[in-house]
């Protein structure tokens, strides 16, 4: 079991892409590089590299060289921002996924076969990519640093600044446009995936349903709510176990199915919507899931 979340650099195997390349992967602080990298070696189409990201990162970079003829080069960057009330600052990547992704997710990593970009930049902000559920293409066209089917991302040939007093803590001071072509991909795996999870689906007014997966056949699960993060507990029957929500309310109790899957619906009205919290509690292994927004 993993005692961190992971990061997973794999390459394409495509005629457009080189088969292989250099690659180097940093935990960085406030977007400066930290030295040494977590990884700096080759990199082959057939063998993914992963990496555990540090727990004093708040984002990460990886630096790709192809080993081709036209030898690009791209710095793609991952990060969380989050406005404090002051000013951006960069939320710790490891906590940031292990609250708000439940289960492994992909991000593309672009650049150019044709050599007419040598050198590209990116960053994806992790929150706006997750939340926009997009699909990943194998080609996406570029206007002024942005795309429609890149939410959360900016490109340019020139690094990518931050500034945490800005309107937004991210540009490049040379927005780049034209066809670039997803050549790998980075997979962020959450720390302990086999953990206790919670998926809610549905359209907030109405009908929204809460899964609980990962549990054994016939835990008792119980799913609970409420409308500011806090803690409470300690919960019946698990001493020293907190919940993350205060002040929340029982929503069902119920056993894991043979799956390990517990799952329960009901109709939330417009005034929750956006400011209700959901978090998962298994009874009979005494561990809560990561609270999941609605």
């Amino acid at each position: 079991m993993a005692s961190a979340a992971d990061v997973t650099f794999h390459l394409n195997s495509t005629e457009r892409v080189p088969e292989q390349g250099w690659l180097r992967i940093y935990g960085t602080i406030d977007c400066q590089i930290q030295d040494p990298p977590l990884y700096d070696d080759w990199v082959y189409h057939c063998e993914p590299v992963t990496v555990e990201i540090p727990d004093w990162a708040n984002d990460v970079l990886v630096k790709f060289d192809w080993d081709w003829w036209c030898q690009n080069q791209d710095d793609t960057k991952e990060a969380s921002p989050n406005w404090n009330g002051t000013q951006w600052e960069l939320e710790i990547i490891q906590d940031w996924i292990d609250r708000n992704a439940p289960w492994p997710f992909d991000i593309p990593v672009i650049g150019d076969p044709t050599g007419q970009f040598r050198h590209i930049y990116d960053i994806c902000d992790l929150p706006v990519w997750l939340d926009s559920g997009a699909e990943i293409y194998d080609e996406y066209f570029i206007l002024d640093g942005t795309s429609p089917e890149l939410p959360g991302y900016i490109v340019g040939l020139t690094p990518i600044q931050f500034d945490p007093t800005a309107d937004y803590p991210f540009w490049t001071d040379t927005p780049m446009t034209g066809m670039l072509f997803r050549h790998a991909t980075i997979t962020f795996t959450p720390t302990n995936f086999d953990r206790l999870r919670l998926e809610v689906t549905g359209q907030c007014p109405g009908v929204m349903e809460a899964c609980a997966y990962n549990a054994n056949s016939g835990d008792q699960i119980i799913i609970i709510y409420g409308f500011a993060p806090g803690s409470a507990g300690p919960v019946p029957g698990c001493p020293g176990l907190y919940v993350d929500i205060a002040n929340p309310t029982v929503a069902a109790i119920g056993l894991a199915d043979a799956s390990g899957t517990y799952c329960t619906s009901g109709y939330v009205p417009a005034g929750a919507c956006g400011r209700t919290l959901v978090q998962a509690i298994n009874r009979t292994t005494c561990e809560v899931s990561p609270v999941v927004g609605i």
